[in-house]
């Protein structure tokens, strides 16, 4: 029963609310013991850190800030020490803090004498599912805090409020939003603004001041001699999200477009939104006519709001939780305009769907799984800590302890697997977040190289699939992977680097070969070093270049490298901006030495063995203008590299047949003749019966089909197809593709990795030149 009676009735009845408010607390926190938020663990992964000697770092030995949250980290660094589970722990925090939360909001509003509005609203904030969503990280104890200000400011104690201000503002900086509207509020006594604080508005300012103070101006001494700024590294790295469209919710998504698709989301759970919403509406207009008290949670909520929209971060579903308090409050002034005598009914009414979210959201780990892109989705718990946690787990027991790894999202699989991390949304290091704000989500995996990548199947890097760039797949292969049929994103992917790093700087390395090619009027080519002099297809090759800026370079130019084997047929090739894409020619300083570095795959149909040779050539990525070189032609050509035949076992089909091996001649034919193709088949554990091989001779210049040659793949001995290249043929390159199809419906098979990832529908054999 909602109480609404009189004060005797409010006095004998505290103690019941109290233990009510707590023991709903107690209990949701124990159904959401296991609730976990991939971020919150970047600011356990500093705490754990810091407890076990490594200093206040991510990975050891890189002083960056990428946690946002300092006082919590450093809080939760405490209960690592006492060798307590921190996620637990930190888990158990939030549900504390929303409790406390719950009691700040009955207790002002007892001292308004608003009995009924204080326990509705208390009711309303425990069981908000926003807050239980974000159990785990530091927002509960940052709102609890502001809460806590707020009541000691109610009840005449500037100090005290001070104190968890201060707090606040060092669990997370966005709480200066409220601490200056309350210091605005007793500013504004003086002009008559009613609000109650027991002494002189100057000297309550000045201890509130120093209460606050005393907690973050340590921390923030600490943070700026350890970090050289108290600034997180992640605003950066949020701006530079957005700028690529990468946000919690859909892409593009802006902070005000968040807050609709949550609220899309409710409705979708339940239409009894409508109550609290039309409570809500009514809230609005009672508060604006005569509640003034409820004056600083509004303004609050609206500050936020406008920060964030005006910041451009990323938005996340955390990131709407100080709207939670006015909201609470709007919607009990709304319910306490009813009848006296139904109040406690329209009370109950309104916290029911409050309670079928939670209800949702304790469902969510064995109910059927919403559609990833549909707004319920966004009001629910992601189903990926297990499969993070299972990778975490596996890379701490089975890489070195000094191995890097690439991911990108590094919170749950980073705790758990206690290794430097690279971050591929850049909150880890800030040349990542410049990157992504110039637009390239690719610079980083070739500029670090890590050891190891532990990347989800869908969008593994965001708006770049690295299974598509023929270097990844001739230097990193895949070793394990963590299925989880909840998780939109599985499974997880656990890569290993198979190729030597390569690196490069600015000085010419003594075993480079001078070549000092100029290119158009204000380029030269000064030195080239390949890594090696023989390459086996399926495999990786790193050319370092070495340019200089003769004069002003006015336009950014592409390096396009390309090994050119018989009839110049191309065998692999790699076009990038210098300097994997970080160096545009643009920049370059008159006299400038720029190091570069081309990371080239050779492709494992590459036709072999060959003798093929380097070819650079310059171009303007918008028009396709080529500079030319000081002999007069549109590239350079340098050297000899020797392709050796493929030692891999061969492609694989799913797992019922694999090409272990192909023979084409001729490479060079006339229109009217016959190419032969002999391919060589295994069978695998899956049945074969039904199984059709096609293949497709295809036009490199438009990619249209001119011959093909299906039919049942030949498994004992050599299958041999003939493709007759059209009389009509155009001259050209041309391609063959290869795949296997079902013959009944002829749905294609695809081809997979080491772990059956799935690699595309058909492989593309060697080129041949059409005269």
């Amino acid at each position: 029963m909602i109480a609404h009676s009189g004060s005797a009735d409010w006095q004998s009845g505290v103690r019941e609310q109290v233990l009510a408010i707590l023991g709903v607390a107690a209990l949701l926190a124990f159904a959401f013991r296991d609730l976990a938020v991939d971020d919150a663990f970047i600011t356990y992964r500093y705490a754990l850190n810091l407890a076990q000697g490594r200093g206040f770092v991510y990975n050891a030995g890189e002083p960056i800030l990428s946690t946002t949250a300092p006082l919590y980290a450093l809080l939760l660094a405490a209960v690592a020490r006492g060798g307590l589970d921190v996620p637990i722990v930190s888990n158990l925090i939030g549900a504390a803090s929303i409790g406390v939360g719950a009691l700040c909001l009955l207790a002002i509003a007892r001292r308004r004498g608003e009995l009924f509005v204080g326990w509705l609203a208390a009711m309303l904030y425990v069981l908000d599912p926003l807050l239980w969503l974000a159990l785990g990280l530091e927002t509960a104890f940052q709102l609890a805090l502001i809460l806590a200000a707020f009541a000691a400011l109610e009840f005449g104690r500037p100090g005290l409020a001070g104190l968890a201000l201060g707090a606040a503002f060092v669990t997370r900086y966005d709480a200066a939003l409220p601490a200056a509207i309350w210091v605005a509020s007793a500013w504004f006594q003086v002009s008559g603004f009613r609000f109650h604080v027991s002494r002189p508005a100057p000297r309550a300012l000045a201890r509130l001041v120093l209460a606050a103070s005393l907690i973050a101006v340590p921390v923030l001494l600490f943070l700026t001699l350890t970090f050289g700024s108290p600034i997180p590294a992640t605003l950066a790295a949020k701006r530079a999200q957005t700028a690529l469209g990468v946000t919690g919710f859909y892409a593009g998504t802006s902070y005000l477009e968040g807050l609709l698709i949550l609220l899309r989301g409710w409705f979708a759970q339940t239409w009894l939104y409508a109550l609290p919403a039309l409570a809500f509406a009514i809230g609005v207009g009672r508060v604006s006519a005569r509640v003034r008290w409820v004056a600083p949670f509004v303004l609050w909520a609206g500050a936020h709001i406008v920060a964030y929209s005006a910041l451009g971060v990323a938005p996340y579903f955390w990131y709407y939780a100080p709207l939670v308090p006015a909201s609470v409050l709007f919607i009990a002034q709304g319910v306490t305009t009813a009848n006296r005598h139904l109040r406690s009914i329209v009370g109950g009414l309104v916290l029911i769907p409050f309670l079928l979210s939670l209800m949702a959201i304790w469902h969510a780990p064995t109910a059927p799984l919403p559609d990833p892109q549909s707004d319920t989705s966004k009001v629910l718990p992601e189903a990926k800590v297990s499969a993070y946690r299972r990778a975490g787990e596996w890379l701490a027991a089975n890489t070195p302890p000094e191995a890097t790894i690439g991911m990108t999202e590094v919170g749950v699989i980073g705790f758990y697997a206690q290794r430097t991390t690279i971050d591929f949304l850049g909150l880890l290091q800030p040349e990542v977040a410049r990157a992504l704000g110039g637009g390239d989500a690719a610079w980083t995996l070739f500029h670090y190289q890590p050891d190891y990548l532990a990347l989800t199947a869908v969008h593994p890097m965001y708006n770049f699939d690295p299974r598509g760039d023929a270097w990844f797949l001739t230097a990193y292969q895949p070793i394990q992977r963590f299925d989880d049929a909840r998780f939109w994103g599985s499974p997880v992917v656990v890569y290993r680097r198979v190729a030597p790093r390569a690196t490069v700087s600015d000085t010419i390395a003594s075993n480079a070969t001078r070549v000092n090619a100029r290119f158009g009027d204000s380029i030269e080519l000064l030195a080239i070093e390949p890594s090696a002099d023989a390459v086996r297809a399926g495999e990786a090759l790193t050319v370092r270049l070495w340019w200089r800026a003769a004069a002003r370079v006015e336009r950014d130019y592409t390096v396009t490298a390309q090994l050119l084997g018989q009839h110049d047929l191309i065998i692999a090739q790699r076009d990038t901006p210098p300097g994997l894409g970080a160096r545009s020619t643009s920049t370059w300083a008159t006299g400038q030495i720029v190091s570069d570095l081309v990371l080239i795959g050779i492709p494992p149909t590459a036709c072999a063995p060959a003798v093929a040779q380097l070819n650079l050539a310059l171009y303007d990525a918008r028009t396709g203008a080529r500079l030319r070189v000081d002999t007069g032609e549109e590239s350079f050509r340098w050297g000899r590299v020797e392709v050796l035949s493929a030692s891999s076992s061969g492609l694989r089909f799913t797992d019922a047949l694999t090409l272990t091996g192909y023979a084409l001649s001729p490479r060079l034919v006339a229109p009217g003749d016959t190419l032969d193709l002999t391919l060589r088949w295994q069978t695998g554990a899956q049945p074969v019966e039904g199984l059709r091989a096609f293949v497709h001779l295809v036009s490199d210049a438009d990619g249209q089909k001119v011959a093909q040659a299906d039919g049942a793949p030949v498994l004992r001995g050599d299958d041999r197809r003939a493709l007759r290249v059209p009389s009509d043929a155009s001259p050209g390159v041309y391609r063959v593709l290869v795949g296997v199809y079902r013959s009944e419906d002829g749905v294609r098979l695809p081809r997979v990795d080491a772990v059956g990832q799935p690699l595309g529908d058909h492989v593309a054999l060697c080129p041949v030149r059409v005269r």
